[in-house]
């Protein structure tokens, strides 16, 4: 390379501007080029021990403005700078005034975050700046500025965030190999421009609140595993191919095509779409198994290879879903659909054969009949209250499990079990209080009682009172309080269970909680607010939790023969060596819990 230096220098100085500050480095290792390139080349570092150590003209920042008086016109300078603090907007225009060509190399570790009113915001470097190089950075963050991709370098940064940013049209593309999540706001038109999709390792995309997108086709990107859109205006999505997206949800005000997509392993598709119909076709999702579409009307649905589709939410809370009965409309594709949600529509359910599991969230007319022989799980939403008994009897026939969300629904629990054979899951749900007195429910061998409270109203009593109740066949037996606020009552659970094996009482502001009566309990779950129990002889159980209970007391019992695991952290109190367990072989205490034998 000896050559080099014998060049002319308008040649020399044409070469020299196609090097990096590493390669000037090294360069200038070799004595020969030190000897010719003296007083071309400058560092100016915050650092006593820079990282560009062959460049032997060196400025300290802190002695920049005097030394700089001393410094004609000369060729490059190299800024080696650490901490973004050791340097200014103004220190950068004085230095552009020195030196033709400038590389700056930013340091600092881990993140860093860049405005327009910041040094080093990128629309303000000026003409001379020919690189600026974040070298360590794992992070960085822009907002409200301008992006130069051919003379950026984000080298080892993963995780970028650009608010309300301008990428400069250029032929380079964003030059950042190892970036592995990008979020978007604002404004994605430049930087959907600036990705180089095919070869990027770009793993997670999310666009908020983007108001300068109408269309996004051909992007084939095979690295991207999740994309989240948020996009404000009337929005086309084609010719998009992912081959190992996992997760794609798309929130717009009109999503009006989404089209000729290849999604061989995506499996959650969302498209909420408020305002206009919906056109789906020629998608290729072998492995799609959620499909949620919150749309008013699907205009059409065609050529879909969803073949392994099992979970799917039709509809929108102001609207029905309108299915046209069309050629535009390929029915088939939800035949394999095992789960949905639908408000306000019924149409779906004419072509799911193979559901299991139906959510209906509003009340709406339904057919006499549906064939719907796989449905084994029915919730029904608060809404419904008054609706059941228009229910067709057709969709209670074969169901297991039902759910129903207002306790009021009870008056038509005997309509349902009379029209549902093979019933036995029953669970109970109210947002206030929960109360199952004097009935008496055969045949459920799962029964569940939960309580939600209005998190904003804590004058709002939230229990669960089951009492005066027979269930000859229940084997478990759930009770469940979710809520933020304590209960201001206490819960009643006094019921007939001979055949009870399991119970769990979660969350539930009980004073006395006796199962001694339940003569074949196995095990028993009571955390959360129990102030005394009484376990009786306990012939059959085997498991006792009585955890997270600040106020227990006592716990009464008799010779627990068969009990082998005890938990009771966060509880209180004496000694579990006076219960009479000679088979205990699990203990788990964090304090220790008063047991009162009962001779």
């Amino acid at each position: 390379m000896h050559w080099l230096t014998r060049l002319p220098n308008e040649i020399l100085f044409q070469v020299l501007r196609n090097l990096d500050s590493w390669d000037i480095n090294n360069m200038l290792a070799i004595p020969l080029f030190q000897r010719r390139f003296e007083g071309l080349f400058w560092l100016i570092t915050d650092s006593k021990v820079p990282l560009h150590r062959h460049v032997q003209d060196r400025i300290h920042v802190d002695r920049w403005w005097d030394a700089s008086k001393s410094i004609g016109c000369t060729f490059q300078s190299i800024i080696e700078i650490h901490s973004l603090s050791n340097f200014s907007d103004t220190m950068l225009n004085e230095i552009q005034k020195h030196f033709f060509s400038i590389n700056i190399i930013i340091l600092k570790h881990y993140h860093a975050a860049i405005s327009s009113d910041q040094p080093f915001s990128i629309n303000e470097l000026g003409p001379r700046v020919r690189s600026l190089t974040f070298e360590n950075l794992t992070s960085v963050s822009f907002r409200d500025t301008v992006v130069d991709p051919s003379r950026t370098k984000f080298p080892f940064v993963t995780l970028m965030t650009l608010d309300n940013v301008w990428i400069t049209p250029t032929a380079t593309k964003l030059q950042a190999p190892n970036l592995i999540d990008l979020e978007v706001h604002g404004r994605f038109f430049s930087v959907d421009r600036a990705i180089d999709y095919e070869n990027t390792r770009l793993k997670r995309l999310m666009l908020h609140c983007i108001q300068d997108m109408d269309v996004w086709k051909d992007i084939n990107c095979p690295s991207l595993e999740s994309i989240e859109i948020d996009v404000a205006s009337m929005v086309i999505f084609k010719n998009l191919k992912f081959e190992n997206l996992q997760v794609m949800t798309i929130d717009s005000t009109n999503v009006e095509l989404f089209a000729y997509a290849d999604l061989p392993q995506v499996q959650f598709l969302v498209i909420f779409n408020s305002d206009a119909g919906l056109s789906i076709h020629d998608i290729n999702a072998p492995r799609l198994r959620r499909l949620y579409l919150s749309t008013n009307t699907i205009e059409k649905m065609y050529d879909m290879n969803i073949a392994s589709l099992q979970d799917g939410h039709f509809g929108q809370h102001a609207e029905e879903l309108f299915l046209q009965n069309s050629d535009n409309i390929d029915t088939s594709i939800l035949h394999s659909l095992q789960s949905a949600v639908i408000e306000h529509t019924s149409s779906i359910l004419e072509h799911t054969p193979n559901l299991t599991a139906l959510t209906v969230l509003r009340p709406f007319f339904m057919k006499d009949t549906y064939d719907l022989p796989k449905l084994t799980t029915l919730t029904i939403e608060p809404d419904c209250t008054s609706y059941i008994h228009l229910f067709p009897q057709s969709l209670f026939q074969s169901i297991k499990k039902i759910c129903l969300k207002d306790m009021s629904m009870l008056i038509d629990l005997p309509y349902i079990h009379f029209h549902s054979p093979n019933l036995t899951n029953v669970t109970l749900e109210d947002h206030y209080m929960s109360r199952l007195h004097n009935a008496a429910i055969p045949n459920i061998e799962t029964l569940e009682v939960h309580s939600f409270s209005d998190p904003q109203n804590v004058f709002v009593p939230n229990e669960v009172s089951v009492k005066g109740c027979v269930f000859p066949d229940v084997v478990e037996f759930k009770a469940e309080n979710y809520t933020v606020n304590p209960s201001v009552r206490f819960s009643e659970l006094e019921f007939i269970a001979p055949l009870m094996k399991y119970m769990s009482v979660v969350g539930l502001r009980i004073e006395l909680l006796d199962v001694s009566r339940f003569e074949k309990l196995e095990k028993l779950v009571a955390t959360g607010g129990v102030h005394r129990v009484v376990l009786g002889g306990g012939i059959c159980l085997e498991a006792l939790d009585l955890s997270e209970n600040e106020c227990l007391e006592d716990v009464k019992s008799g010779k627990l023969e068969k009990l082998k695991s005890l938990e009771c952290t966060g509880t209180g109190y004496f000694a579990y060596h006076e219960l009479d367990a000679p088979l205990l072989e699990k203990v788990v205490l964090d304090k220790e819990v008063k047991f009162i034998e009962i001779s």
